[in-house]
């Protein structure tokens, strides 16, 4: 599986099963890929699920696309699945939030303090 993912992503194909396969695995390559966010044309149901692993799988690279597009997405599933992965890679944040735009500048200002460029913008 791994080498059908690798030949998807040098050629450029849109597999999104694959890469979810592999993600599940916690595989890192699998993972970037879909914290591109070029996958996000999956229904959210499904998508959410992927937006999920990213915390489980304690994947830190995928902040920037979690609280610069995930936290904002148009579908309350991808927000919810964002903000369960944003809870699991700063576990010492609060636990709730009387309101989305708190949530999104809170998570937003720990990515800043961590290195990470994000844009963060009020939508």
């Amino acid at each position: 599986m791994q080498r059908v993912v690798a030949k998807q992503i040098v050629s450029g194909e849109k597999g999104y099963w694959p890469i979810n396969y592999l993600a599940k695995k916690c595989d890192t390559t699998a993972l970037k890929e879909l914290s591109s966010g070029r996958y996000r044309g999956e229904g959210s149901l499904q998508y959410e699920t992927s937006v999920e692993l990213f915390g489980k799988c304690r994947f830190r690279p995928a902040i920037p696309y979690l609280v610069d597009t995930a936290v904002y997405d148009a579908s309350l599933n991808i927000v919810i699945a964002a903000d369960h992965s944003l809870h699991a890679l700063y576990p010492d944040g609060p636990k709730d939030f009387d309101k989305l735009d708190e949530m999104q500048r809170y998570f937003c200002g720990r990515a800043r303090q961590d290195g990470f460029k994000v844009r963060c913008k009020s939508r």
